[in-house]
């Protein structure tokens, strides 16, 4: 199972820094801009959304 993870987050490393950064610029700018921050959480809670779908469908 870690190897699994581990393979994973070696093939998205790229994408997880990204979002590393756009959180630490959304939490930066929370105060003037809070777009971003919002922005970052919606992308995630889709994503989680989608691969939960995913899970399902896959099993059934």
């Amino acid at each position: 199972m870690s190897q699994n993870i581990r393979s994973w987050i070696d093939k998205h490393s790229f994408t997880l820094t990204l979002q590393a950064i756009w959180l630490a610029y959304g939490i930066y700018s929370w105060t003037t801009f809070p777009f971003f921050l919002w922005a970052w959480v919606a992308s995630w809670i889709a994503l989680v959304i989608f691969l939960a779908g995913r899970h399902l469908i896959s099993k059934a």
